[in-house]
């Protein structure tokens, strides 16, 4: 028997170093591994002759908004903890104001009638291709803008399209909220790297439900919030534009699966059933932007599409405390979390197929920005019906995606790389779920061993005791 317990004592200490860990945080379950940001081997990593790191980005960005300067106005005052530029654009029909004080016109809101729309990508840094799809977006935004044809423009696809979104929108775009947390992933290539400079996810650093249970106090967890709320100065660029301009949506980019999320996401509201007002009408153009790509995309209440909680967000701060009445999260790529998976190719593509899945979002923008025009021209943001003209939808699909190719001494060319394991390689989270439920199955056949002989032993006993009384008995008889 004292083999046995000490055979269960070693059992269950076993399974306690399986499933608890100990931090500066004190003793927790260890089931969440997945929230580990220190580096893996990749199964691949990013061709940068393909993809853009900051400093190309930046650089196409510079040029974009020299060469376009009748519709791309470029600020670069907004910058990181150290130093580096956030990149905001402003996108929309400036030729009107050539004689005037354009100035004046970025800080003061001169266009009333246009739908102002505000979009956040690069919050993360291992996510690359919300990056990307901008700079996709601004390919052909700007495609028509250098047309030089003799026919009617208007007969051109490409000028049609530019031309119906930059009269309709005004458009506000932080081309890299997280600048550090990039150039950091970027130096290390360290790609499940997803903070700031300081380790802090931007997502979960907003005055919203902020400190809640779907955040994390760890330095160590990819959800870090940070030590109070708007802690990183990259926080600042939304906060200072959400103050200054009322917007009519706001777009909150990133990648991991397809999914276009409505507010809320956070556990308060998930527990209360929180939506905003127009429910309805969000998830009518959640519906019209998941449908329009060959991808598929799910779309609906962050809290019931996921099996998380997520506090301090984005997006729900802007729905929540902003009261911007269209607040989308937009999940770009991916196909969610798996045991195969390691970090950058869960969040992006492989570089060869960076151009069709760039291709495949391209339609998520086009309809939205489309389907935001069309509230505005109905002259209400909450309850007119939402209808998309079809003349429009013809003429931005006759738009032909391209991709900007890069040359030049900031290319990086990494070689593709397989991980040892691959794509059997299991996470420390599925080894330490096999190794408790083996370790169960043999604590309980442990169990019913020792309790068979507990019966027995008792059976015995009584069986000895009854015998001992019928000899006692047959003693006294006369």
């Amino acid at each position: 028997m004292k083999l046995n317990r000490l055979f269960r004592s070693s059992i269950l200490f076993i399974l306690a170093i399986t499933l608890l860990k100990t931090d500066n945080n004190g003793l927790h379950l260890n089931l969440v591994q997945c929230g580990d940001v220190k580096p893996r081997q990749e199964l691949y990593y990013p061709d940068y002759n393909v993809y853009h790191n900051y400093s190309t980005t930046k650089n196409l960005i510079i040029a974009m908004a020299n060469k376009f300067k009748d519709y791309i106005r470029l600020d670069l005052s907004y910058i990181s903890r150290l130093g580096e530029p956030q990149l905001l654009l402003r996108i929309t029909n400036f030729t009107h104001l050539k004689n005037q004080n354009i100035t004046n016109y970025w800080r003061n809101d001169g266009s009333k009638k246009r739908v102002k729309i505000l979009i956040s990508c690069g919050e993360h840094a291992r996510e690359l291709i919300p990056t990307e799809s901008i700079i996709f977006l601004l390919t052909n935004l700007t495609k028509g803008l250098q047309y030089n044809g003799s026919k009617d423009p208007m007969e051109n696809p490409s000028y049609r399209f530019s031309h119906y979104i930059l009269t309709n929108v005004d458009l506000f775009i932080v081309v890299m909220l997280n600048p550090d947390g990039r150039k950091f992933a970027e130096r290390t290539r360290n790609y499940c790297w997803r903070g700031t400079s300081t380790g802090v996810d931007l997502n979960r650093n907003f005055e919203w439900q902020f400190g809640g249970s779907g955040s994390s106090n760890n330095k160590d967890d990819e959800e870090y919030r940070g030590p109070y709320s708007f802690s990183e100065p990259e926080c600042n660029v939304l906060l200072e534009l959400t103050s200054q301009y009322e917007f009519d949506a706001f777009f909150s980019l990133h990648a991991g699966i397809k999914h276009i999320y409505v507010p809320y996401s956070g556990n308060v509201s998930q527990k209360i059933g929180r939506k905003p007002a127009n429910i309805a009408q969000q998830l009518k153009l959640a519906s019209i932007m998941a449908k329009s790509t060959t991808s598929k995309f799910t779309y609906g209440h962050a809290y019931d599409l996921n099996d998380y909680a997520a506090d301090g967000t984005v997006f729900d701060y802007m729905a929540g405390k902003r009261n911007v009445p269209y607040s989308f999260a937009i999940e770009m790529w991916g196909s969610g979390d798996s045991s195969n998976k390691h970090c950058f190719d869960l969040f992006n593509p492989r570089s060869q197929d960076l151009e069709s899945a760039l291709k495949s979002i391209f339609p998520i923008f086009v309809n939205g920005l489309t389907g935001l025009i069309q509230l505005k021209l109905q002259g209400s943001r909450n309850r007119a019906p939402l209808r998309i003209k079809s003349e429009v939808n013809i003429a931005l699909s006759m738009v032909d995606p391209i991709v900007i190719r890069k040359q030049g001494p900031d290319s990086q060319n990494f070689e593709i790389q397989k991980g040892s394991a691959g794509v059997f390689s299991m996470n420390l989270f599925n080894i330490s779920l096999l190794c408790t439920v083996i370790l169960c199955i043999i604590l309980f056949k442990t169990y019913l061993t020792d309790r068979k002989r507990l019966i027995s032993s008792k059976f015995n006993y009584y069986v000895r005791k009854k015998n001992r009384i019928s000899r006692l008995g047959k003693a006294f008889l006369p």
